[in-house]
């Protein structure tokens, strides 16, 4: 019995379970903003995908950085012997197939997108990792492409304001990952100077999603006469994101306090509070709650797989 706990845990932990939270989001924030309203057979199938996509990225990445973790992190789940290089390669393959396979069984365009996805995740893997401006912007252009993916089970925006919402949205929130994605390469680091590409770029994109949802709550609060229900949606998503950032700065300026790694990790679970935000001020107000309900399922998952 302990075995299998074992090797589920290492498999877990493989996967980046917490990480995995984050993933559906992009997802139903692209659809909703598309205008698609009720969750079908498709969208299933385009979310599964994803998934898919995603873990393939993980297994793949901790396959190639096998040596170096064996020296840096010995108890990740490949160098501790938990999980197999042979397992671990199985694993990538099915995850490649089931991503594509599900993207083309929702339609034929998202299985063009998860093509795109899977090469724009083994570009990163195996080609550009190590570079410091093009392998985070690869990481984010995956986020990006994930909403797109989320948007195109439903299809071309039916309208002008929804095409130019959902753009802006992936904008934004693609330039968060990215200053997110520069921070991670250096989580255990006392190097400060990427703080000007890194925090300070993920900062800005915070910055205008805190404006863009501060003018339209009070658009609709002068139209309507009364505060709207989703100002409190956005709030309780809004304020402890930028806490979470404030919080990271501190730590990140603070001299002699290098490892920043927990913190990237609440950096990560905030994309859930980003999306959360963005589909306030867009009054899409059951996304944003259904938002908002996983994010301390994915920081409690965070805390429990902290180290692995």
């Amino acid at each position: 019995m302990n075995f299998i706990i074992e090797k589920a845990r290492g498999w877990m932990a493989l996967a980046r379970l917490p990480n995995l939270f984050t993933v559906p989001g992009d997802c139903i924030c692209g659809f909703l903003l598309a205008g698609g309203r009720s969750f079908d057979r498709s969208f299933a199938l385009v979310c599964a995908s994803s998934l898919s996509c995603y873990i393939f990225g993980l297994i793949c990445n901790d396959i190639k950085d096998l040596e170096e973790d064996r020296i840096s992190s010995p108890w990740r789940p490949l160098p501790s012997g938990r999980i197999s290089i042979g397992e671990a390669k199985a694993a990538a393959i099915l995850m490649l197939v089931s991503g594509l396979g599900l993207g083309f069984a929702a339609h034929p365009r998202c299985g063009l997108l998860c093509a795109a996805l899977l090469s724009c995740i083994a570009l990163y893997d195996f080609v550009f990792k190590s570079n410091g401006v093009i392998g985070p912007l690869l990481l984010a252009s995956c986020r990006g492409l994930n909403v797109i993916l989320g948007a195109s089970c439903f299809g071309i925006p039916g309208s002008l304001p929804e095409l130019l919402a959902m753009l802006y949205f992936t904008i934004l929130y693609t330039a968060y990952v990215f200053g997110v994605s520069v921070e991670a390469r250096d989580e255990r680091s006392a190097e400060k100077s990427r703080l000007i590409t890194g925090a300070w770029i993920a900062g800005l994109s915070l910055v205008l999603l805190s404006g863009h949802f501060a003018a339209r709550m009070f658009f609709v609060s002068r139209s309507t006469g009364m505060l709207p229900p989703a100002l409190f949606v956005g709030l309780a998503g809004l304020l402890p994101l930028l806490l979470i950032f404030v919080l990271f700065l501190k730590k990140r300026m603070a001299a002699g306090n290098s490892d920043t790694s927990a913190d990237i990790g609440r950096l990560i679970c905030g994309m859930l509070l980003f999306q959360t935000v963005y589909l306030s001020s867009a009054g899409l107000l059951a996304g944003a709650w259904t938002l908002l309900l996983i994010f301390p399922l994915a920081a409690a998952a965070g805390f429990f797989f902290k180290g692995s």
